[in-house]
């Protein structure tokens, strides 16, 4: 977990305790990395009253048992922002640039690797004690952003710029503490980093400060007193346990390889097909597709209810089902009331069907839409918990010949119908 998210949580959490007021997070202590993996974790923020102000705590475990510590500080209200950023005048006193491709490209070579929503830097301009970094929102952090009251990714790249301030072939920096962090106002697509060293009397300890402005300077963010270590990518490995730094394989035994195919020149098979709809109207302009085709559909409307479905498969004999409410589930930050129930609604309907079939087996079809990518990252990655379903519909029932087809998050209702109307034909 990136040290912004420690100051992302204890913000959120004095927000919650204390509605309508600007967290002031102050006096951070990084005590040890929190290593993110398959294994679930259990991460508490702790707040405590004190005086003026308040204390948290950050803590991770795994059996809820034994905790390990992993941030501290103090929290207050920011009260109002400080003055704007004079952007020209801090440009012109740096006359080196970067682009975020070259910065990035030389982390990777030194094992320092951030993943693409990591990635806001798009240009780095360097002077003496001091760099300007152009930062802009990816887009897939555009949504999700709502959520936050300063995204960890945004505020991460808003620190990159240091890296130019770095000497040493194989230097990078590892945030120990911190001053003080004041989020005033949400970030936007496009901010700027102003990146002043404060103290570099050290060999091995940088204090720097940060702010985060708009373009015409107005402040979102300011970081106070940021204090980073310079080390490398093998120690950086060592801190967390890990006795080197880790990297993609060289010879994988596996990769994942989408093949191009040709659309089908054929029309899909007559069925009967029974075809359980979303809400867009997908599985509505399917099945007028299929009809005019000469199919013969039964639609189950994205508002009905499953539990009489193995009556209607009794009564209509399908020999193909097509199942699109997973297309129904919302991402993360689109202001859905409960994210557990979308995705229990469209597994469990998904699950409903499955049980259906057993007793009258048909071919099953699951229909997502930008869970999976063929380049970069997905656009909808929560719905890819229906072909993480769909893999052990096909392990335990092979006689349901389940099939996962992913639609283009990009086409229209017209269009993705038409693309899954050639899919269904091509198998």
């Amino acid at each position: 977990m990136p040290a912004t998210g420690f100051l992302e949580l204890a913000a959120a959490a004095f927000a919650a305790a204390q509605p309508g007021a600007v967290p002031w997070v102050r006096d951070v202590e990084l005590q040890g990395a929190l290593v993110l993996d398959a294994e679930p974790v259990i991460v508490q923020v702790h707040l405590s009253e004190e005086h003026e102000h308040t204390t948290f705590r950050i803590s991770s475990s795994i059996d809820g048992e034994r905790w390990t510590v992993h941030a501290t500080g103090w929290i207050t209200d920011a009260g109002s922002p400080g003055e704007n950023v004079d952007l020209d005048a801090i440009r012109g006193r740096c006359p080196e640039t970067t682009t975020g491709r070259d910065l990035y490209a030389g982390l990777a070579a030194r094992d320092v690797r951030y993943g693409p929503m990591f990635q806001g830097i798009e240009q780095v301009w360097t002077g003496t004690r001091e760099a300007l970094g152009l930062v802009e929102m990816r887009s897939a952090l555009a949504g999700e952003s709502t959520r936050y009251r300063m995204h960890p990714a945004v505020l991460d790249a808003a620190i990159h710029p240091i890296e130019t301030l770095l000497p040493g072939a194989d230097a990078t920096f590892l945030p120990v503490a911190l001053g003080a962090l004041r989020v005033h106002r949400p970030p936007v697509e496009r901010m700027w980093s102003h990146v002043t060293v404060r103290d570099d009397r050290s060999d091995t300890i940088i204090t720097v400060d940060v702010t985060l402005s708009t373009d015409d300077g107005t402040l979102i963010a300011e970081l106070t007193g940021l204090r980073v270590v310079r080390t490398n990518a093998a120690a950086v490995a060592e801190s967390i346990g890990r006795s080197e730094p880790m990297r993609p394989a060289p010879n994988p035994l596996f990769e994942l390889v989408w093949q191009p195919v040709p659309a089908a020149a054929t029309a899909p098979e007559p069925g009967p097909w029974l075809i359980v709809g979303d809400q867009e109207g997908i599985g509505a302009t399917l099945a007028r597709r299929l009809q005019a085709c000469g199919g013969d559909c039964v639609i189950v409307a994205a508002d009905d209810d499953l539990t009489d479905l193995a009556t209607v498969i009794a009564a209509t004999a399908p020999r193909e089902v097509v199942f699109l409410r997973g297309l129904d589930i919302a991402p993360p930050g689109s202001g859905a009331d409960d994210v557990v129930a979308e995705q229990a609604r469209a597994l469990g309907g998904a699950l409903a069907v499955a049980q259906a079939l057993l007793d009258a087996p048909a071919r099953l079809w699951l229909v997502s839409r930008g869970a999976q990518a063929v380049h970069g990252p997905p656009d909808a990655p929560e719905q890819a918990t229906l072909s993480g379903l769909g893999a052990s519909i096909v392990a335990e029932h092979p006689e349901l010949r389940c099939m996962r087809v992913d639609l283009d998050s990009t086409h229209s209702v017209v269009d993705a119908a038409e693309a899954l109307a050639g899919a269904l034909a091509a198998t």
